[in-house]
């Protein structure tokens, strides 16, 4: 029963750490948790209007709630009932905050808040162990958890989440999405419901039935009168509802997890294994939703910029305070201006100095455990205010490298009084030490234990104490975690008013991901595309994209992450295929041949519809590129003295690219049963690159050195002309047909040679491009009674 307690209160903590800075009124006092059950039994929770504060958007909760939330962990009786989670009934109505609704001092102590947690998290990553060695860790933390995800059991039911947006009184939406039911729950290998007991590969079978995203134009929000289960009953019921103009219909789907727990792992079982599949997946987007999310996601751009001046932003209305608003604008331009041309001064070169003397000593004392006076304890936290979070790490990175012999000493003293504690020390003690990245600051209770309740602790979850820091070494060529994706069918529709202007349809599209140490594979399959023009009335070129052969996937892509200095080892059935030294990247792209429709009007209403929604508008595409124009110069602004520290930290590439480029048509008409037709086929596109040299060194190197060469070819290109029947049209029937086309280009073929500089200089060219074409021969006096079609 102590040990139930214990365990109880740490589940009672770590519940409202989590919940509490999101649920109203959650205190510990009033969480119901049974004692002798292991249940806590949460209901009708309000959201907290500040709860996505954090997300810096201009969005505020309207109303949110949680049902229920049902959490079952049997503490006593872990080897025969399963941990339950159950939520039911997350209904969330947010909508756009004002442009009054700022509290700049709240912002600013939200922004303290985040480079903390930030700095935290990345102070706690240098102290948590290494990747290599978490097959050698079996601590009790890790132990106690795996004993409750083993057979732990997830089930979330009615979520909806919607945001209304009325700002623009004529083109009011909704946005929402939806999840009717997802439940978690462990198997057999055979994906049937199974109870776990002492197996050491673990199957977690999820199922997702019907998650949903609409955005429904013209909608207004709901009536403000309604009350709160009138409102709750209203989200629970467009859960189920099929009206909605949904941008992704209603999809369910599974997710197959494998988790291997045997600490000498089996090379052809992942450490962790998702297999993701859908059966098919449909999204539809129509021009005014298109519109209403482009102007929401300017908005919330806008928003983003406009924070760094919040605090200059004045309150009064602009129409009777213009003086006030150009005065903004003028301090917002000057704050930037000043900024960059303060770091050049010396009395804020001298300042910072005398910050970083100061912060190193206040935090070395710190670490120490050395008591500070209050003033100096004021000044640390001014200091950490006033820091941005880079100069907070680089200060506390120096101070830590001042410390390490003083560490050094600390460490071999708490070693010495862990030799001269009890057994089992305190249950705490894995909390905190086994994994630095989850820092829990909760004033959790310490327990004593004797060793008879230890070692009833360990029995529970098949913890072995004395063999529990066991080394094993995992091979590098290991594939930790394998991740794959399956969609059987996907379908793209662009609409105007519901009329359909385009629809895309794939088959068979696969995504893989597969881990190791150092190391991370990404390989695709798409088997077919196909996409049909609905604008063109009457035309008899449905299918304006068209696989040529069905027989083969159209693209097939592996990319490959190889650090410098290790190397890659491919297996089959545990037998090393392939070893390639030196390569950060290796790139294989296949793609086979597709015939391509050539339409105007149809792409033109295309251009249209992604570029001008709605005949006009705010939106303008041009803003999406400012920031990527502004990366780029930063790019191009390094000196020419950083040349060979990029050309030293330069990435190689290993290319294979063979790419049967698609078959250009353009009819002369497309209403007729028969017309004329030009064909440019553009044959296939082949990129290559030589063999991986030795990297050389600072003194040997050559021009040669600073560009990344690449060998390109283009192979079987063509023109043709030709009458066809454009039933069921392909370019294969075309060149089968009893009139055969007649060829405008005779096939040719044309090799390159392309270097690409590796650094950015203005003495080096970015580009050379050699060449060579062997023979071209063109034939258009002898095209008798036939014209070309326009374009």
């Amino acid at each position: 029963k102590y040990v139930d307690t214990m365990l109880e209160s740490i589940a009672s903590s770590l519940l409202i750490k989590y919940l509490g800075h999101y649920v109203t009124g959650f205190q510990k006092e009033n969480l119901k948790f049974s004692l002798g059950s292991g249940n806590a039994v949460l209901e009708n929770l309000e959201l907290k209007k500040e709860a996505l504060d954090g997300l810096d958007l201009p969005i505020i909760i309207k109303t949110g709630s949680l049902g229920r939330l049902s959490l079952t962990i049997p503490w006593a009786q872990l080897k025969s009932k399963p941990a339950t989670i159950v939520i039911d009934g997350l209904f969330i109505l947010v909508g756009p905050k004002a442009n009054d609704d700022f509290d700049w001092d709240a912002y600013s102590q939200l922004l303290h808040e985040r480079k903390m947690k930030r700095l935290k998290v990345v102070m706690a990553s240098r102290e948590a162990p290494k990747v290599e060695d978490e097959a050698k860790d079996d601590s009790f933390g890790s132990r106690f958890t795996a004993k409750i995800v083993d057979n732990l059991q997830i089930e979330i039911n009615n979520i909806h989440i919607r945001y209304e947006d009325n700002t623009d009184a004529k083109h009011p939406f909704v946005f929402g999405i939806t999840l009717e039911h997802l439940a978690a729950r462990s198997t057999d290998e055979n994906w049937l419901p199974k109870w776990l007991e002492e197996v050491m590969i673990v199957h977690k079978f999820v199922s997702l039935k019907r998650f949903a995203i609409y955005c429904n134009s013209g909608e207004a929000p709901f009536p403000s009168v309604l009350t709160p289960p009138a409102l709750k009953q209203k989200m629970r019921e467009r859960i189920y509802s099929d009206t909605e103009q949904f941008l992704l219909r209603p999809i369910s789907g599974s997710l197959k997890v494998v988790m291997n727990k045997n600490q000498v792992p089996n090379m052809r079982i992942p450490r962790y294994s998702f297999d993701f599949a859908f059966d098919e997946i449909c999204v539809s987007l129509e021009e005014e939703q298109f519109f209403n999310m482009m102007e929401t996601s300017q908005t919330m751009r806008r928003y983003q910029t406009s924070l760094r001046y919040r605090q200059y932003r004045p309150t009064l209305p602009i129409h009777t305070h213009a003086a006030l608003w150009w005065k903004f604008a003028g301090q917002a331009i000057l704050a930037d201006i000043h900024r960059k041309k303060q770091v050049w001064k010396w009395t804020y070169i001298h300042q910072r100095i005398k910050n970083r003397v100061a912060y190193i000593d206040l935090y070395r004392r710190i670490q120490l455990k050395k008591k500070l006076t209050p003033a100096e304890e004021h000044a640390y936290d001014l200091l950490e205010h006033q820091l941005c979070y880079e100069d907070l790490l680089t200060f506390r990175t120096l101070a830590e490298a001042a410390l390490k012999k003083d560490v050094e000493n600390l460490k071999e003293e708490e070693e010495r009084q862990k030799a001269n504690a009890s057994y089992g020390s305190n249950l705490m003690g894995w909390w905190w030490n086994s994994g630095a990245a989850q820092v829990i600051d909760l004033p959790l209770p310490q327990f004593q234990l004797s060793k008879e309740e230890w070692q009833d602790l360990y029995q529970t979850i098949d913890y072995d104490y004395a063999n529990s820091h066991a080394a094993y070494d995992v091979p590098k060529q290991y594939v930790r975690t394998r991740i794959r994706f399956l969609l059987e069918k996907g379908v793209v529709t662009l609409q105007e008013k519901s009329n359909p202007l385009m629809t895309a349809v794939f088959d068979h599209f696969e995504i893989g991901l597969a881990f190791r140490q150092k190391s991370t594979l990404f390989s695709s399959v798409l088997q077919r595309v196909t996409v049909e023009d609905d604008f063109t009335a009457g035309t008899k070129f449905k299918q304006v994209l068209s696989p040529v052969d069905l027989s083969e996937p159209v693209v097939q892509t592996t990319i490959e992450i190889v650090p410098w200095d290790s190397t890659t080892v491919d297996h089959k059935d545990d037998e090393p295929v392939n070893i390639v030294k030196g390569i950060h990247y290796r790139v294989n792209i296949v793609m086979r041949g597709l015939d391509l429709i050539y339409n105007a009007p149809f792409i033109q209403r295309l251009i249209t519809f992604f570029g001008n929604p709605m005949g006009g508008g705010n939106w303008d595409p041009f803003e999406f590129q400012i920031e990527a124009a502004a990366r780029l110069e930063r790019i191009r602004s390094q000196t020419p003295s950083q040349l060979l520290l990029s050309l030293a930290n330069h990435n190689t590439f290993e290319l294979s690219v063979d790419i049967k480029a698609p078959t250009l048509v353009i009819p002369d008409h497309r209403t007729r049963e028969q017309c004329q037709i030009l064909v440019l086929d553009l044959g296939t596109f082949s990129l290559k690159t030589p063999a991986v040299t030795v990297k050389p060194s600072f003194s040997q190197q050559h021009l040669n050195d600073f560009y990344d060469e690449f060998q390109l070819s283009l192979t079987e290109l063509n023109m043709l002309l030709g009458t066809c029947d454009t039933q069921g049209w392909t370019t294969s029937k075309a060149y089968q047909s009893s009139q055969k086309p007649f060829s405008i280009v005779d096939k040719f073929n044309i090799q390159f040679q392309m270097k690409i500089c590796k650094v950015d200089s203005e003495e080096l060219s970015k580009v050379v491009l050699s060449g060579n074409l062997p023979s071209l021969r063109i034939q258009l006096a002898q095209i008798p009674g036939k014209h070309l079609p326009p374009i």
